[in-house]
Formats: structure tokens, C-alpha cells, sequence
């Protein structure tokens, strides 16, 4: 009788504890998609701002390079010169720019916070089973 009763006790705490660890996992696949949906919108909002910026930055720098030129050109430098001098200055821009946004990028790409949990959760597991 006290084998049957501790056999009993022992499933129902086994199924106890299997039942936590499924609600958990639950709660922290649920936290997983919350964060990743909120990075989304974070990048879906910096690629909105990355295309905005660009159309109004390249006529921008149609028309600053055109003056640029031009007024190389009166200064009294070559035409191609002043297209090349002109040309190296934006490449360097892009380059800037370029840099900055994929910085921008990588800086929310993890979920970090849930996968600290999860690595609390399995170590809070794991001394509970020892």
C-alpha cells in the first residue's frame, strides 16, 4: 500500500512538473513572438525612414552636385575634374550612410531578453530534476 501511494505521489508530481514546464514554455514562446513582432515593426519603421530619406536626399544631391559642378567649373577647373572631385565627395557619402544603417540594423536583431529566460528557466530546471 505505501509503494502504491508513493508511486502515486511520485506521477502526480512528475505530471505536475511536466505541466509547468509545458506553461512555461508556452509563456516564453509567446514572450519570443512578442519581441520578435516588435523588432519587426522597429525595422519596418527604419525601412520607411531609409526610403523617405532617400528620395529626398538623391534630388538633394542632384541638385547640390549640379551647383558643385558648376561652380568648379567657373572657378576655372576642367569639366571633368570637377565631375570627378564631385563624384568621390558622394561616394564617400553613400559609404557614411551606408555604414549607418546597417549599424542601425544589427542592433535589434535578437530577442535577447527571451533567450536570458530560457537560459534561466533550463538552469532552474535542471536543479530542480537533481
Amino acid at each position: 500500500m505505501l509503494d502504491t501511494l508513493q508511486s502515486s505521489a511520485l506521477v502526480r508530481a512528475l505530471s505536475g512538473l511536466f505541466d509547468d514546464v509545458s506553461l512555461l514554455l508556452r509563456q516564453e514562446i509567446q514572450l519570443a513572438k512578442t519581441e520578435i513582432a516588435s523588432a519587426a515593426a522597429g525595422h519596418a519603421k527604419a525601412a520607411a525612414f531609409f526610403a523617405v530619406s532617400g528620395v529626398f536626399g538623391l534630388i538633394t544631391l542632384l541638385l547640390l552636385c549640379q551647383t558643385i559642378v558648376f561652380a568648379l567649373i567657373a572657378a576655372g577647373l576642367a569639366a571633368h575634374w570637377a565631375c570627378l572631385i564631385v563624384t568621390g565627395a558622394l561616394a564617400l557619402i553613400a559609404l557614411a550612410a551606408f555604414l549607418a544603417g546597417r549599424s542601425a540594423m544589427a542592433r535589434s536583431s535578437l530577442p535577447h531578453r527571451t533567450v536570458n529566460q530560457i537560459s534561466r528557466d533550463i538552469a532552474v530546471v535542471k536543479e530542480t530534476l537533481s
